[in-house]
Parts: C-alpha cells; structure tokens; sequence
C-alpha cells in the first residue's frame, strides 16, 4: 500500500485526483487526507488505469518511456563509465529492473570488460563456465587479444566443440597457421568443414585449400618415408 501511494504520488496524483472528482467525488475524501483510504481506493485505481488505457494515454507514455529508455541505454553503453556498463550488464544477466537478456548482458560485459573492469571480465568467465555461446566466443576473443593462445584454444576447443561455427573457423585458423597449436592442415580442413557445414562462406573457401594441402603434404612425407634411409 505505500508503494502504491508513492507512486501515485509521483506519477498520478493530479490526474487521478481530477477523474475521482469527475467519476467518483464521493470517493475524493478518501484521496484528499493526511492518510488516504488506500484499500479502498485501489479498485478506483484500477478503473483509472483502464480508462487510461482505452483512451490510449498509458501505451504513448509507455512507449516515449521505452523509447527514452533505450537512448539512455544507448549513452552509457557509447560514453559511460566502466562501472556503469558493467551495472547493467549485470542488470540484464539477472534481470533487475529491466528484462532479463544474457546474451545482451555479454555485450555490455565484453565492453566493460575493454574498458578494464576485472569485474566485467570475472562475470564473462562464469557465464562461459555455464556453456554460455556468447561468453565462451567472447572470452576467446578476449584471450587471443591478450596473447594468452593457451587459454583461448582451450576455450575454442570447447565452444568449436558446442557447434558454434563462428569459434570452429576461428580455431580452424590456428591449425592452419599453426599459431597456438602444432600446425594440422588436416584438422583445420576438418574445423572448417564443421563451419562450412553452417553456411560460412569463408570457412567453404579454406576448407577446400586446406584438404588440398592436408592431401599434398600426406603424400609428400610418404614419398619421404617411401625412400630409404642414410646413415
């Protein structure tokens, strides 16, 4: 009952107190005191709001109030501080105040997590833990930036291993440069191959040069091994 006094007070207390005296004036006294009737004014309430509704005053104030919203999202997420970003990060991954969306709260906790904040980066491992797409594609990404290759095949192996095409062309890429990883042409061939498999048109294209390379090198070293050896 206080939550609602307050927010009719910060929100509706002129409008409401208008339509009571135009709909309701017996009912004005309950409203118009030091301490309002407020179980008693709730179903009037309610009947306010319907009206509201049907007049089509609360969906446009809503939507200016989403809309606002998002701007204001937008400002912090383009110029806000660290710790601001990381806030609603974490807002979105548990959902406080604002629809839950983890796949979103990622994106605020990789940009956070850019900008320096160890607890913005702390939040992405713990959600990669929990095989989350988003966050184990980020925190490969976010190690390979680092130059910590160990770490991000690790990771890679284990989102490639997910079925996510973009981390299977990524590592695909470390076989097949040999950066990270003992260089395996035939593997990266195979990698690629998983990605091709989910239409991406790079990995189709190195697929086929890296099977090219795989087969050439295959029969060159058992040329080699074919021929006899010196002592």
């Amino acid at each position: 009952m206080i939550e609602l006094r307050q927010m009719m007070e910060r929100h509706f207390c002129r409008d409401f107190t208008a339509y009571l005296k135009e709909a309701h004036p017996a009912a004005v006294s309950l409203w118009d005191k030091l301490n309002p009737d407020m179980p008693r004014l709730q179903p009037l309430f309610r009947q306010y709001l319907a009206e509201l509704l049907c007049r089509g005053v609360t969906r446009d104030a809503l939507a200016t109030s989403k809309n606002q919203f998002k701007e204001n999202l937008s400002a912090v997420y383009a110029k806000g501080k660290p710790h601001e970003i990381f806030r609603v990060g974490r807002r979105l991954w548990d959902g406080v105040g604002i629809q839950a969306d983890r796949a979103e709260a990622i994106r605020w906790f990789v940009r956070a997590a850019a900008l320096g904040h160890i607890e913005a980066r702390k939040a992405i491992v713990a959600a990669a833990k929990t095989d989350h797409p988003a966050a184990q594609s980020n925190l490969v990404v976010l190690y390979e930036q680092e130059g910590d290759l160990a770490q991000a095949v690790s990771w890679y192996r284990i989102a490639a291993d997910r079925g996510d095409s973009r981390t299977q062309n990524n590592l695909a890429n470390l076989y097949r440069t040999g950066r990270g990883v003992a260089r395996d042409f035939a593997k990266a061939a195979q990698l690629f191959s998983w990605a091709a498999g989910k239409d991406n048109e790079v990995a189709m294209s190195r697929r086929r040069t890296c099977w090219a390379v795989s087969i050439c090198t295959a029969k060159a070293w058992k040329r080699i091994m074919s021929k006899p050896a010196f002592c």
